[in-house]
């Protein structure tokens, strides 16, 4: 049974982005993947990152996935996956403020989540910023009005 999930955070906006990293060889063992910028208000729409599934299984990588996202619905997928992590970032979450380098360590067994950041750092952080995306249409009106995915993502 996996007791524990710790990595050096490598921080992408997209999985388009995170995609690009692990097949150019920017991700190697030890990083834990960041993948904001998935979920019901980030995404628009929560999505599953099948993509970023299928690089790291190309590039034969086995590192753990912190994603506001779904995990691959592809089978094959060997990486623990953390997903549906909330609040979003978009909303404010503490996952919009990590950064490339920033440890962090999942305590499974005494489910505590742990950083080598202080909260003072942490504090003074500039939050995350969705990109600019249309103001136009349903995929806009989804982004303003989606609830968590905890909460089933639909319209509030």
């Amino acid at each position: 049974m996996l007791e524990e999930i710790a990595g050096e955070c490598r921080v992408y906006a997209s999985e388009r982005e995170a995609v690009e990293a692990v097949l150019d060889g920017g991700v190697w063992r030890g990083d834990l993947l960041v993948v904001t910028g998935c979920g019901a208000r980030g995404g628009p729409g929560l999505l599953a990152l099948d993509g970023l599934g299928a690089a790291l299984a190309e590039a034969g990588l086995d590192v753990p996935v912190l994603t506001d996202g779904l995990p691959p619905s592809k089978a094959g997928v060997e990486s623990p996956w953390i997903s549906l992590f909330s609040p979003e970032p978009v909303s404010g979450g503490v996952m919009g403020l990590l950064r490339d380098g920033d440890t962090l360590r999942f305590d499974l067994v005494e489910g505590r989540i742990r950083t080598g950041i202080s909260a003072d750092e942490l504090e003074s952080r500039e939050p995350f910023v969705a990109p600019e995306r249309s103001p136009f249409g349903y995929a806009a009106r989804y982004a303003r009005s989606a609830l968590p995915a905890l909460e089933g993502a639909g319209f509030g």
